[in-house]
């Protein structure tokens, strides 16, 4: 197969010339296509190999967990914790799923949207701190002495289920904490890199 021609232009670089004058049109491919971002993870399931790929996966199960855990508790909407927890559970459902919708369109999101780094930054961080605030309320109603006047808390005079599901919503959004902190260090990092380029 004949070599590619290179023809320079004045005042650009030399630019990929097929044999028969046609200009060679296809993507540039490397690391630094896409601000520095290996071409790989421009493939529709590349990021799933990413850690911050895996830690939005898993934030997605946690939500669908904390939302559907507390939200099978009979009589939650009575409790303001535990509607809290639902509304942080349902939100990070919808904000991790938009996210992995534009991982998976990550070439064409960011050519039109230069600030994906600085927004996941700033989301994140949100949502860490609506995650501890929903555990911790949670926690605490569940272990609030004296329910109703029967000198024992939530989770003593729940039914065994209701008892259940009101831990796991509790343990799940520290768990989804943690990771969201791990997103938040990763965004984090993005965001410098990005900024140092400019």
């Amino acid at each position: 197969m004949a070599d590619i021609e290179q023809q320079p232009q004045q005042g650009m670089d030399p630019t990929p010339v097929m044999p028969g004058g046609e200009m060679n049109t296809a993507p540039p491919q490397g690391a630094g296509y896409g601000g520095g971002v290996p071409s790989e993870e421009f493939t529709p399931f590349g990021w799933v190999k990413t850690p911050k790929g895996i830690l939005r996966l898993i934030e997605f199960l946690f939500s669908m967990i904390i939302f559907g855990t507390m939200a099978d508790v009979s009589g939650y909407d009575s409790f303001s914790q535990f509607q809290f927890s639902v509304a942080v559970g349902a939100m990070l459902f919808i904000y991790t799923f938009c996210l992995i919708l534009c991982y998976i369109g990550r070439k064409t999101v960011e050519r039109y949207c230069l600030y994906m780094p600085p927004i996941e930054l700033t989301m994140d961080g949100i949502f860490t701190i609506l995650l501890l605030a929903a555990g911790a309320a949670v926690a605490a109603k569940c272990n609030e002495d004296n329910y109703l006047g029967s000198g024992k808390s939530i989770c003593d005079v729940a039914p065994t289920k209701t008892k259940n599901n009101i831990q796991a919503s509790a343990a799940f959004n520290f768990l989804a904490m943690f990771c969201m902190m791990a997103s938040t260090f990763l965004s984090y990092k993005e965001n410098a890199a990005e900024e140092a380029k400019r």
